[in-house]
């Protein structure tokens, strides 16, 4: 999501993320919130099944379709 600020929130299960750029890895349970405010690229890996609630925003409208870098592009109606 390069162009969208990304919070989650895990509603139940365990896992953990692990931001790329320097190999940390913070532990996911149920209650935990991760941000990613700097389109960081990580890697979220589920010990078990994971119920997560993902706010984005821009906010996402179901239509997006990744360009060639792997990115949604920003929709005009989104970021007025």
């Amino acid at each position: 999501y390069q162009n969208h600020l990304e919070s989650v929130y895990c509603i139940s299960g365990r896992g953990e993320v692990e931001t790329l750029a320097d190999g940390k890895k913070y532990p996911i349970e149920p209650g935990t919130i991760y941000i990613l405010d700097k389109n960081d690229k990580h890697m979220l890996r589920a010990f078990e099944e994971m119920k997560m609630a993902c706010v984005f925003n821009p906010p996402l409208n179901g239509k997006e379709v990744h360009n060639a870098d792997g990115a949604y592009e920003l929709d005009a109606e989104t970021i007025e």
